[in-house]
């Protein structure tokens, strides 16, 4: 079997199978050659609280074509035979909702537990297709999901209305670089994690207006809910400079995780540059 790599455009359903019925050499859409590995193509509206696989198929999940998705559902591994396999292709992607991908009772993925979570799908042309090795046991075969990742920039420049105090970035001051997979959450002033993983983030700022010698000005990314600092930035300035405070790091977040970023100017009418190339926070997914 030829590797598969990922194209810059997403096909539809009947493109999909179009294309791979093609590349094997078989007009039939329908047969078993139409997809890989012979996994048959299986178009589904993703409405149903839980979709539980069948060995052979390829399931290509659409959650807002036709009945749109309302909530996350459950996409869950059978009990098969050594070798058998199952596909899950997520045609259009969804913003709000994501396809949780977890072993049945008694079915593991990868080695862990039961009817766990291994993973989630939420990103128009994401794919994982998933081998039985033993009784109980699969492995993913195929690992297709597309990395999460954002940049926000400060687009409108912000000051403090009072000196000593902590304010929460107001990202409606800040314009979406770009969001793929709809991380940012503008209206409450967020990220929030949509699958558990590894993630490297970036935060820079360079302060509005020059800073006298005594002056302190410094930032927070944030883990909101929990309330605790996961990486910060204080500066202690020099006269007549506009130093740039940034740090990378590399986190494991688990699903749900919500991040912010505070700040602080221990004096008033003081705060951040709305200039791209300085003043910005990424995100990058590392699957």
């Amino acid at each position: 079997m030829a590797d598969v790599k990922r194209s810059a455009v997403t096909p539809t359903v009947a493109q999909a199978i179009s294309r791979i019925a093609v590349a094997n050499s078989t007009t039939d859409a329908t047969s078993s050659f139409a997809l890989w590995g012979g996994l048959e193509a299986n178009a589904v509206d993703v409405v149903a609280s839980t979709i539980t696989g069948a060995v052979g198929q390829m399931y290509l999940l659409t959650a807002n074509s036709g009945t749109p998705q309302t909530a996350t559902v459950d996409f869950t591994l059978p009990s098969a035979s050594v070798g058998e396999r199952i596909g899950v292709y997520h045609v259009d992607g969804d913003p709000a909702y994501e396809i949780v991908l977890k072993g049945a009772a008694s079915q593991s993925i990868n080695g862990g537990a039961d009817a766990t979570e291994w993973s989630r799908l939420f990103i128009q042309g994401e794919c994982v297709v998933f081998r039985c090795i033993a009784a109980g046991d699969w492995i993913v075969e195929y690992d297709g999901r597309i990395p999460c990742a954002f940049e926000v920039y400060l687009s409108t420049a912000i000051a403090t209305t009072a000196s000593g105090a902590w304010y929460t970035m107001d990202l409606a001051n800040w314009t979406v670089e770009h969001d793929n997979g709809s991380l940012v959450a503008i209206a409450s002033d967020e990220a929030v994690m949509r699958r558990a993983g590894r993630y490297s983030t970036t935060l820079s700022l360079r302060p509005l207006i020059d800073l006298s010698a005594a002056d302190v000005i410094g930032a927070n990314l944030e883990l909101k809910t929990a309330a605790a600092v996961i990486m910060g930035n204080v500066l202690y300035a020099s006269t007549s400079s506009k130093p740039i405070p940034s740090s990378t790091k590399t986190f494991d977040f688990a699903y749900g995780d919500d991040l912010q970023i505070s700040w602080y100017c221990s004096v008033a009418n003081k705060g951040w540059w709305n200039i791209q190339q300085f003043t910005f926070w990424t995100l990058s997914e590392v699957l």
